[in-house]
């Protein structure tokens, strides 16, 4: 909860800071961030608050992507799979694929 509460603090200063100032790109050479994941945030914070700023990572990646890529594999639906994968937009089905 600590670390969900620092991490919205950092991206709302992140944010504030760029609209005071009026340069995104300055804001995210200070903070160290990439300019997508700026508006990224920005977005999320325009379209849910606080709320849009929590941190959405989930367990590691490569056991998420193996779990999924089983899923697929035994039957399952791409649209559950984008669900398990915390997608909020479809996907095409070349992304969640499994190599061949």
């Amino acid at each position: 909860m600590i670390e969900d509460q620092r991490g919205i603090k950092r991206r709302q200063r992140v944010i504030e800071y760029a609209a005071k100032n009026g340069n995104i790109k300055t804001a995210c050479l200070r903070f160290g961030i990439a300019r997508l994941t700026f508006y990224l945030w920005r977005d999320r914070y325009r379209e849910s608050g606080d709320e849009g700023l929590k941190s959405r990572r989930f367990g590691c990646h490569n056991f998420r992507a193996t779990g999924i890529t089983a899923y697929l594999e035994n039957g399952g639906t791409l649209e559950k799979a984008q669900q398990i994968a915390a997608h909020e937009e479809p996907l095409d089905g070349e992304t969640l694929r499994p190599h061949e």
